[in-house]
C-alpha cells in the first residue's frame, strides 16, 4: 500500500469518527419533572417536553429547569408596626408553571428562586409584618401567613403573566 491509501484511510476515520461525536450530542434527554429550554445562538428557540429529544450540534444550548415542587426555607429578621425586631422562619413550597416557562426563563434566567422568588418573599413578609404591633403576632397568626401568601401569589404570577 502506498503512502496515499494510509493518509485516506486515517482522514477517513477520522472524518468517520467526528460525525459519530456530533450524531451522538445531538440528542439529549430531558427527565420527569423537568423541561428543557432550548437557545439557538442565545435566542429562545423553543421549550422541549421529558424524553428523548434532538438538537442542533455546536448551535443549539440545552438549559434544564424543574417544574416540580421546591421547598424553599429562608430566615429573615423584620421589624412590627412599634419597631419591635422580630426574627421569622419562613417555609414556602412552590413550582414553575410548565406552560409560562419560557417567559419566566426570559425575564429571570435559571436561577429563578434568587432572582424573583427570594426578594419577593421577603419584600411581603417585610410589608405584611410592619403592619402589626408585636402583640398581634401569636393571635393573628393565620391571618398574617394568609395576607403574605396571597400578596406573594399575587406579586409572583403578575410577575410572570
Amino acid at each position: 500500500m502506498e503512502i496515499k491509501q494510509y493518509v485516506t484511510y486515517i482522514i477517513t476515520g477520522i472524518l468517520i469518527f467526528i460525525a459519530i461525536i456530533v450524531l451522538a450530542s445531538s440528542f439529549y434527554t430531558v427527565e420527569t419533572g423537568e423541561r428543557a429550554v432550548i437557545l439557538r445562538f442565545g435566542k429562545l428557540h423553543r421549550v422541549a417536553g421529558e424524553g428523548l429529544n434532538f438538537k442542533a450540534p455546536m448551535i443549539d444550548d440545552v438549559r434544564r429547569l424543574s417544574i416540580r415542587d421546591n421547598n424553599l426555607s429562608m430566615k429573615t429578621e423584620v421589624s412590627s408596626s412599634d419597631i419591635q425586631t422580630i426574627d421569622v422562619d419562613v417555609s414556602l413550597v412552590y413550582a414553575l408553571d410548565a406552560q409560562k416557562l419560557d417567559r419566566i426563563f426570559q425575564t429571570y434566567g435559571q436561577d429563578i428562586e434568587n432572582t424573583l422568588i427570594r426578594p419577593t418573599l421577603s419584600e411581603k413578609i417585610n410589608a405584611v409584618i410592619a403592619e402589626y404591633p408585636i402583640e398581634a403576632f401569636v393571635e393573628k397568626r393565620a391571618e398574617i401567613s394568609s395576607r403574605i401568601n396571597t400578596s406573594f401569589a399575587n406579586q409572583v404570577v403578575g410577575s410572570v403573566s
